[in-house]
């Protein structure tokens, strides 16, 4: 693990371009962790909870990451844990979300001459259109996508200043950075600061958004991709990307 100031000022940092990616693929397997990790993490599978269509109650990552998540977790505070909320997602789940988020821009932009392009350009700032396509999978399919947050030894949620999955300026990583609430700062700090020691990037509008080995990761490390989509369920015998 990289050595870090946790309290270290968080960046303004560009959003990836993750357009000109490749992907080399390599075996690295879908592996749940919601029944193995609860004695270090805590688990809220936010979707299935809220019933999105396809959700699932179980947390799955890749082996890699995983591993990489345990690094973050031992790296916390005493008694401090990760929460994660969501990682690999179903694509039913994902069409859902981007519908009705795109959907909502159409209505808020009505009258306004905003084209669907345009829509869906600013859509894709908060959740990626759900594509099937081998070459440019949206990155919850691919296993190494984490949305999470930190709770403290009473298992309540640190306060990072807006709720998850929010789409607004403040959720953007680095809001709090210029403002005068320091207990948020700190908190999205210590978060932004453990994930990138144990090998992670942030997804710059979403404080809660990290990622390893897909296409947002490769264009902010500027190295290929290294896994791709996968569309069926991982609790089926036979899962395939």
């Amino acid at each position: 693990m990289n050595n870090r100031n946790p309290l270290a000022p968080i960046p303004n940092q560009l959003f990836p371009d993750p357009s000109h990616i490749d992907i080399v693929s390599v075996e690295d397997p879908l592996i749940c962790i919601s029944d193995t990790f609860q004695d270090i993490m805590a688990f809220q599978s936010k979707y299935y909870e809220h019933g999105i269509p396809g959700a699932i109650p179980q947390i799955y990552v890749r082996k890699t990451v995983s591993e990489m998540l345990l690094s973050a977790a031992r790296a916390l505070p005493a008694g401090f844990k990760l929460k994660i909320f969501d990682a690999w997602r179903p694509f039913a789940v994902q069409k859902a979300l981007y519908d009705d988020y795109f959907s909502h821009l159409r209505q808020a932009f009505e009258g306004q001459n905003k084209s669907d392009a345009e829509l869906h350009k600013m859509a894709s700032l908060f959740v990626s259109y759900p594509s099937t396509d081998p070459n440019s999978p949206f990155v919850h399919s691919t296993g190494g996508a984490v949305d999470l947050t930190i709770v403290d030894p009473s298992g309540k949620e640190l306060n990072m200043g807006t709720d998850f999955d929010e789409f607004s300026d403040a959720t953007h990583t680095a809001y709090f950075e210029t403002g005068s609430d320091i207990e948020i700062r700190d908190n999205r700090r210590l978060l932004y600061h453990t994930m990138l020691s144990a090998g992670f990037t942030n997804y710059p509008s979403e404080w809660w958004h990290y990622d390893y080995g897909d296409r947002f990761w490769a264009a902010i490390t500027n190295r290929k991709s290294i896994y791709p989509g996968i569309y069926m369920n991982p609790s089926s015998e036979h899962p395939h990307k």
